[in-house]
Order: C-alpha cells, then sequence, then structure tokens
C-alpha cells in the first residue's frame, strides 16, 4: 500500500494557518496601531470617557470642524472636517474599562499621514500628563 504524501502537507498547511492566526491574533492589545485598507486602528489603555473627550480636543486643537457624533451601545463615531475638506471618521469603542479601540478614516479611500497625525494629537491629550 502506497502512502499519498498529500496526507502529511494538507494537516501541515491548516496547522501553519492557525499558528499564524495565534499570533496575529495576540499582537492586538493595548499599545497596538495598525493601518490596513485606509484605517487607522489603534487599542490604548484608557477609558472610554477619557478617549473620547481627547478625539473631541483633537480634532478642535488640529483646527478641524466637528461636523456630527453618532452614538450607539458601545461605541461614539465623530464626524470632523479639515479645513481642506476632507472627511475625518474616528470612531472609539468601548473594549473594557481601561481599553479603547480608536479607528480613523480619512475620506473615502484613507489617509495614513493625517490618521497618523489625528492619532498622535488624540495621545498627546490621553497621556500629556504621564
Amino acid at each position: 500500500m502506497k502512502f499519498n504524501k498529500l496526507y502529511l502537507i494538507i494537516p501541515l498547511l491548516f496547522l501553519i494557518n492557525s499558528c499564524a492566526a495565534f499570533i496575529v491574533g495576540g499582537a492586538v492589545g493595548v499599545g497596538a496601531v495598525v493601518y490596513e485598507k485606509g484605517q487607522l486602528t489603534a487599542h490604548e489603555g484608557t477609558g472610554y470617557d477619557e478617549t473620547l473627550a481627547a478625539v473631541l480636543k483633537a480634532m478642535e486643537q488640529l483646527g478641524y470642524t466637528v461636523e456630527k457624533t453618532e452614538k450607539s451601545m458601545a461605541k461614539e463615531k465623530v464626524i470632523a472636517k479639515t479645513p481642506e475638506g476632507d472627511k475625518i471618521h474616528t470612531t472609539v469603542r468601548y473594549k473594557q474599562a481601561d481599553h479603547t479601540e480608536i479607528t480613523i478614516r480619512v475620506g473615502t479611500f484613507g489617509n495614513e499621514e493625517l490618521s497618523r497625525k489625528v492619532l498622535d494629537q488624540i495621545k498627546s491629550n490621553l497621556y500629556q500628563n504621564i
């Protein structure tokens, strides 16, 4: 009876995939910042209310006009506009008492440089007394 090597390779591929998913999934914790598909996502070790206040303050400090806020159960979306007319969609999501997720998207397709500028200002507001 011949042993087909394919029976060894297929389980190995699943094992490699699940390990990679575990490693990637484990990397998303407080302090992680990822820019993907036009959206910047950051995880901060701060409370929901203070993070939302830091977002609103950052928009004002950068000279952006807050056009709208949309609140739901565990998240709030802030839509602001730059003087150049770019829309910035910032969402603050409650994760735990001391863990929030901030997502920032500029325009339809994203702008990493401007997203990081906004995030830097938000972080400056959050951690100014540390």
